[in-house]
């Protein structure tokens, strides 16, 4: 039986998945994203304007990436509810 578009993509994602939680990963993106945004100062702790535009730049831009990779597991699910159960 050939897969469908459904079961290719889940595939996809369930593959993507092992590899976020591969030990590779994990360490040379996952951790230092994380380490970097804790690294980064608050709002109020800037004292230029300049720096706080900077500031939330950087942490616009690793926390788009840390949720994607977060809502990896919320696609994998919808994905399965939405392939039809064979009978």
């Amino acid at each position: 039986m050939d897969k469908t578009d459904e079961e290719l993509e889940l595939q996809e994602l369930l593959d993507l998945k092992g590899i976020i939680n591969g030990d590779l990963f994990k360490k040379y993106i996952s951790n230092p994203i994380y380490e970097a945004l804790d690294g980064l100062k608050d709002a109020y702790d800037c004292e230029t304007l300049n720096e706080l535009h900077r500031t939330k730049g950087e942490k616009k831009g690793l926390k788009t990436f840390t949720d994607i990779v977060e809502t990896i597991d919320t696609k994998i699910e919808n994905k399965r509810l939405e392939i039809p159960k064979e009978k």
